[in-house]
């Protein structure tokens, strides 16, 4: 949405004409069509400045980076092992309280936070299974975000939702009334508080709690209503002296990460209104490549917010610029596509707003996904952290941590 970043990416130029620096400490950026909600991608971290190095030794640069911030590297960054950083005694602002800082790289959750109980890490995500233990022994904070004495176990909600894409470029799953049908079937309740030990909240619509628009209850079909489900599924295959209606799904999804557990409570949901689950767990690549050629039927997907903004939500999931981008259920609206745009470029921020919600009304009422959870963070601080604030797109703001 910069002016000439066609241009650039085309070849026919070596800089983006639409940026310029009038003096040392103004960075002017025009746009190539209005965007009013552009201050919030100037403030994604992506655009943090950088220092010439970075262009002129990349590869040293990649492993260890220079910022501006408290705190700089230790060393390089160890990939798959390890990065190390210690404080800044330069630092233009206020000077961090603790002298380093050990980030130790796990891929494994439960491997991680066994090494968080011998009292090698600080801070670690806790596994759903040690959730009930952890909030006894850690303490609740009270703000969900900030870890002090006798309150170590972070549970705020985040700017992200857990949901199923449907396929609807292709037979049946491009009848809406399925769709409506499956979403109703769900009992999202059920999974957050027996999976998730009540440690997540059900997804009422695709926009989370904490975004600028959200509406409590915004889709209709993400209520559990067993007989509504039944009404919708019947207008696509009537049910039968046994209950089965003769429809079969493939539900598509990663098994790491606890989701064979949630899929498995989808699928025992959709056989008590007489729709057959099948699961296919491709590794996660596979699984996206799937996505991306539109060769599956539901899947298992996330989105995390960039920007805390609905246009994050909405746009790339489901505006028909996004097909063969992050729009994997193959959406596309022509009137959705026009009020959003709209929206962009509605600079009052509540009109904005409104025709914001406006969109999501209509991508609703078509359910191409399925939300099923709202995320929260699930994370334990050790006796030796005194302060740390984790925000809810869980970035930890080291420069004010304090160790007892």
């Amino acid at each position: 949405m910069v002016e000439g970043y066609d241009d650039l990416l085309a070849g026919n130029a070596t800089e983006l004409s639409g940026v310029t620096c009038p003096d040392d400490e103004t960075l002017v950026v025009k746009l190539s069509s209005a965007y009013a909600d552009f201050p919030f991608v100037a403030s994604h971290p992506a655009l943090s400045p950088v220092p010439e190095c970075a262009e002129s030794d990349v590869k040293s640069f990649y492993l260890a980076p220079v910022g501006n911030g408290p705190f700089m590297m230790d060393g390089k960054w160890e990939d798959g092992q390890e990065i190390n950083l210690k404080k800044f005694d330069d630092y233009y602002g206020d000077k961090a309280k603790i002298d380093a800082i050990h980030f130790q790289v796990i891929k494994d959750m439960e491997t991680a936070y066994k090494e968080f109980q011998a009292g090698n890490l600080d801070v670690c995500d806790v596994p759903v299974a040690q959730i009930d233990a952890a909030k006894k022994d850690r303490g609740e904070s009270k703000d969900g975000y900030t870890m002090g004495d006798g309150e170590h176990m972070l549970l705020g909600a985040e700017p992200s939702t857990y949901y199923l894409t449907c396929n609807t470029t292709a037979e049946p799953f491009n009848n809406a009334d399925l769709r409506r049908g499956i979403s109703l079937a769900i009992n999202r309740e059920a999974i957050c508080k027996t999976i998730f030990k009540g440690t997540r909240t059900p997804a009422d619509g695709i926009v989370p709690p904490g975004i600028a628009g959200y509406k409590e209850g915004a889709w209709e079909f993400c209520a559990y209503d067993v007989d509504k489900a039944n009404e919708y599924l019947d207008k696509v295959a009537p049910a039968g002296a046994n209950g089965d209606r003769g429809i079969s799904v493939t539900l598509s999804y990663n098994q790491d990460g606890g989701h064979k557990e949630i899929m498995e409570s989808i699928i025992g949901d959709l056989a008590k209104v007489g729709v057959t689950a099948v699961s296919d767990t491709p590794e996660w690549s596979a699984l996206l490549e799937q996505y991306q050629n539109f060769n599956y039927q539901f899947g298992r997907l996330g989105w995390i917010a960039d920007y805390p903004i609905m246009d994050n939500f909405l746009y790339p999931l489901f505006h028909s610029d996004s097909l063969g981008g992050d729009n994997r259920s193959g959406y596309s609206n022509p009137e959705f596509d026009a009020k959003v745009d709209e929206a962009r470029t509605t600079v009052d921020d509540e009109e904005r707003i409104a025709k914001m919600r406006e969109a999501d009304a209509m991508v609703a009422a078509d359910c191409p996904v399925i939300p099923v959870m709202f995320y929260t963070h699930t994370i334990a601080g050790s006796d030796r952290v005194k302060h740390l604030y984790v925000d809810p797109q869980k970035h930890a703001d080291l420069g004010t941590a304090e160790l007892a």
